[in-house]
Parts: C-alpha cells; structure tokens; sequence
C-alpha cells in the first residue's frame, strides 16, 4: 500500500485520507507480535534497568 493508493482508494470510498495504511500497519503489527511471540516479553525496558 503506498501514500497514492492509499488517497484514491480514500477518495473514491470517501475515507479519511490514511485511512488504508492504518489499516495495513495494524495488520503488519498484529502479525509481528505473533512472529516475536515471547520474545517481546523478554525485553528489558530503559527505564527498568
């Protein structure tokens, strides 16, 4: 999904302009946290250190 894609398709369907590559993103996000898993967890914030 690109910027112009996502503007036309906003445009045509009358959409909030980004409305499909926030879509996309929380997709992307979505599928990382799967792939990570526990992995995410094990990560030590900053401001815990």
């Amino acid at each position: 999904m690109t910027a112009e894609i996502d503007l036309r398709l906003c445009r045509y369907f009358q959409l909030s302009d980004g409305y499909f590559l926030r879509l996309q993103n929380d997709h992307e996000m979505m599928q990382a946290k799967r792939k990570l898993g526990e992995t995410l967890n094990e990560i030590i914030p900053l401001t815990k250190l």
